[in-house]
């Protein structure tokens, strides 16, 4: 896929009102916000090869990672602790990612130009952050 390495985030809108939905508490809310702005660093590294995906999130102070087979769900901690299900699949030329659990979402990240966008939509609430690459 397009999207394989790694992307740091270089922008981010609505974070507040995703946190509130997603029920992030206030304590990490305040973290949330300043994780998902540029000076943030936050990184993600891709790499789907056939039916296998690895997601590895660098957040500062933590690193987490979601491998499984596409169709097939696996567990994958929230930066709060809290477990999600993440469940992907390949629609188009779009990586969708289902999160299921603590919260449910959607993630869609598709390549725009040099630019890897991922939408993520809980409930009625949508966030747009935009990565390039590394």
């Amino acid at each position: 896929m397009d999207m394989n390495g790694t992307w740091k985030l270089v922008s981010a809108d609505n974070v507040s009102m995703i946190c509130d939905v997603l029920g992030i508490k206030d304590e990490f809310k305040k973290k949330a916000v300043a994780m998902m702005s540029p000076e943030g660093g936050v990184t993600q590294s891709i790499d789907v090869t056939g039916d296998n995906v690895s997601i590895v999130y660098n957040i500062p102070g933590k690193t987490i990672e979601c491998k499984t087979k596409l169709g097939q769900p696996a567990d994958m901690p929230f930066f709060d602790g809290r477990i999600l299900t993440c469940e992907f699949s390949i629609d188009g030329d779009k990586l969708v990612e289902k999160q299921s659990g603590a919260f449910d979402s959607v993630n869609i990240r598709e390549m725009k130009g040099k630019q890897l966008i991922i939408t993520m939509t809980s409930k009625d609430v949508t966030t747009t952050r935009v990565y390039e690459k590394v």
